[in-house]
């Protein structure tokens, strides 16, 4: 039917229409069959050099379509190949449901089902780790022989003991944003809650702080001294040179700077060492 409503550009426009109506079916189904069979066409002239026998009719071959070689109703799945063919697999192939299903041939229905009521699969989630080389395990055993005891390191009676580490301060750096997205406040039924405004929510401006911190003691008052020795935003504050409808001019305005060597040493000397002689 579809040939007959055909041209040498194809079939004509509404055929594809005509024949589901006709034969009461769907026309995307009519559409598959029509390349099927095209496909068909094309493989057997490709093989055998003509689709037609001596009578110039089409071979059955040309118009099989192989539903009955589907599988019907329920099926169970083969325990053992699916294990057998999910640990072949590289693990990032079996990173969701449809990749794994299109790599074993069996449905993502029938996966989820497995993952979820059946103790036959698992999900697991996997995190880098840092790969130490023999020389940073090296390293990392001289730090800690280097912060035991000498007291204790060649005492028979007592076992060996960390140092206490009161004369160390633990120096670091730490990004901050001036400002996040979606904060909550908790004012009074008057008052107004504050107005808070960026360029871009997307490009919220971070500073670099350069913290100081010692290990948490007891004085001598008997209070507890948590430790923290001071925190130091990396920057400087500069005077506004323009008016603009944010602020007039000779505002100061905080100015981030990229910390280096040189900067953190000042750092180091200018703030660092006279917080820790005050505390």
């Amino acid at each position: 039917m579809i040939v007959a409503m055909s041209d040498d550009d194809g079939p004509q426009r509404g055929a594809f229409n005509i024949a589901a109506s006709f034969f009461d079916v769907l026309r995307q189904a009519v559409a598959k069959m029509w390349r099927q069979i095209n496909e068909n066409v094309k493989k057997l002239e490709a093989d055998h050099g003509t689709a037609n026998d001596e009578n110039n009719v089409f071979l059955d071959s040309t118009f099989e379509s192989r539903i009955g070689d589907r599988r019907r109703g329920k099926h169970k799945h083969d325990r053992e190949a699916l294990k057998a063919a999910i640990k072949a697999l590289p693990s990032n192939q079996c990173r969701k449901c449809r990749h794994l299903s299109a790599k074993v041939n069996v449905p993502i229905s029938t996966l989820h089902e497995m993952l979820k009521s059946q103790k036959f699969l698992k999900r697991h989630s996997s995190t880098l780790k840092p790969k130490l080389t023999t020389s940073n395990k090296h390293l990392r055993m001289m730090h800690c022989l280097d912060h035991i005891n000498p007291v204790t390191i060649n005492s028979r009676t007592q076992p060996m003991k960390h140092q206490d580490l009161f004369d160390e301060v633990h120096v670091d750096e730490k990004l901050f944003y001036v400002s996040r997205d979606g904060e909550s406040y908790i004012t009074c039924f008057d008052e107004e809650p504050p107005e808070r405004e960026v360029g871009h929510k997307s490009h919220i401006t971070k500073v670099m702080f350069l913290c100081a911190q010692a290990r948490p003691r007891l004085l001598h008052n008997g209070v507890w001294w948590d430790g923290k020795i001071g925190i130091w935003p990396v920057g400087c504050c500069r005077a506004a040179q323009r008016a603009s409808v944010n602020r007039p001019a000779g505002t100061l305005l905080f100015k981030n700077e990229t910390i280096d060597m040189d900067k953190c040493r000042s750092m180091l000397i200018n703030d660092v060492v006279p917080a820790m002689l005050n505390e």
